[in-house]
């Protein structure tokens, strides 16, 4: 019977807390890289071959919890990505 009455005042709890929202922003671009790729072919020769490929750059991570009173937020912002 414990875990039910840890469950109930868990509810309890959270029926009781200040409701918040958790923003989180993750700013990003690819980029096109190159990378010189060696290898040997059948005849065993050494060769070499350039590849492309792309690359995720995050440029900005943020996160930050804004407290509201019932649905409506004290306040809110927006970042702005560069």
């Amino acid at each position: 019977m414990s875990g039910i009455i840890h469950l109930c005042t868990l509810f309890q709890d959270l029926r009781k807390a200040q409701p918040g929202v958790l923003w989180m922003v993750t700013c990003y671009h690819y980029e096109t890289r190159t990378r010189t790729v060696y290898y040997t072919d059948s005849n065993g020769n050494r060769k070499s071959r350039i590849e492309t490929y792309q690359e995720k750059v995050v440029t900005y991570t943020g996160a930050e919890v804004k407290l509201t009173i019932g649905c409506i937020p004290l306040y809110m912002y927006i970042v702005a990505c560069r």
